[in-house]
């Protein structure tokens, strides 16, 4: 279908062309009225009724191919804010006046009713989290990408600065975490433990093959991982004291398959993992993997380039965070300490 330019002011009138013919009006409101009832005869005389008008119909048209029960509270907003806007009409700070908008708003709690497939969102005191805002604007920045690449829109809005996120500790304290994995059943715990010991990403050890693991050498070498498309390389995984008791024991005569199976004979799953660390602790897999770095950051005895190695992290940025947190905490520290040593200033 031939697609319209937008509507342009020409020698004190406003124009569009739609279908190979030219359109001219006196006033810019008058051409936008008229654009949208030529359009709609233009496409059910050509049958092709699919192309949404409006913001609502192309966020519609999007959820209908990424899932509304995944991305529709991240775009619920967006439509009450821009919804009836024409495509056409989006200008370049629809995301910024977006943003603005969301900075006065207050959170809601929303639910998803599986029955009829619809959000729900119970208004609260607090104002909106930083975070949030951040999905809000991103899932809009997505369908409007999304809308652009299909010809429904002219262009898409420039994305408003965002303030960078407060990533907060994840880390779960060490009396705290050896309670957790004392308490952890032996298949389970096994697999569990070995996260906690080497800082392995929870795939990462329930892919683990007896072909990848080298006891002489305590390293475990992987070949799918994480940043495998950004350094083209397998990951070494290098072997605690502790991760490397734990695959002694475990080693059979004839060392094939995966390390870690349940009592099936089969590998774990992730969420199996995460299932039973919820009944014995109420923490996540990936927060063993964020324990052993801080656990190692706040040693002081590992550089970043190191940690970073050990994690196999592709930007050491990344590492870099469980120094910043190990920083907050002595600083908060600081505060609280009160020597008896008289001031004598």
């Amino acid at each position: 279908m031939p697609r319209p330019s937008k509507i342009h002011p020409h020698r004190g009138k406003f124009r569009f062309r739609l279908a190979g013919q030219e359109y001219e009006y006196e006033t810019e409101r008058e051409a936008k009225a008229q654009f949208h009832i030529l359009m709609g005869r233009h496409l059910a005389e050509t049958g092709n009724t699919d192309r949404p008008h409006t913001v609502a119909g192309a966020v519609e048209k999007w959820l209908a191919l990424n899932g509304a029960e995944r991305y529709g509270q991240w775009l619920a907003p967006f439509l009450e804010f821009a919804g009836r806007v024409y495509l056409d009409d989006v200008g370049r700070d629809l995301l910024t006046r977006y943003h603005v908008h969301l900075k006065g708003q207050k959170a809601k709690r929303a639910t998803y009713d599986k029955k009829t497939k619809t959000w729900t969102a119970e208004p609260t005191d607090k104002p909106l989290a930083a975070e949030t805002i951040r999905h809000y604007i991103r899932a809009a920045t997505a369908v409007l990408k999304w809308a652009e690449a299909q010809g429904w829109a002219d262009c898409v809005p420039i994305l408003p600065k965002l303030p960078k996120p407060f990533k907060r500790a994840r880390d779960v304290q060490p009396a705290r975490l050896s309670e957790i994995l004392d308490s952890l059943p032996d298949r389970a715990g096994h697999v569990l433990r070995f996260i906690a010991f080497t800082g392995a990403r929870p795939s990462e050890a329930l892919r683990l093959e007896w072909r990848q693991v080298n006891l002489d050498a305590r390293v475990c070498t992987l070949d799918e991982h994480k940043t495998a498309d950004d350094t083209g390389e397998p990951r070494t995984l290098y072997l605690t004291d502790q991760a490397l008791v734990i695959l002694q024991a475990l080693k059979p005569d004839e060392p094939e398959g995966h390390v870690f199976t349940s009592r099936l004979g089969k590998p774990y799953t992730v969420a199996g993992l995460r299932a039973i660390l919820k009944r014995h602790g109420g923490i996540t897999p990936y927060q063993l993997r964020h324990s052993f770095a801080q656990q190692v950051s706040d040693s002081g005895e590992v550089p970043v380039e190191v940690l970073s190695k050990l994690l196999g992290h592709h930007d050491m940025k990344t590492t870099a965070f469980y120094f910043k947190v190990r920083d907050q905490r002595a600083r908060q520290a600081a505060k609280s300490i009160k020597l008896k040593i008289a001031n004598r200033e």
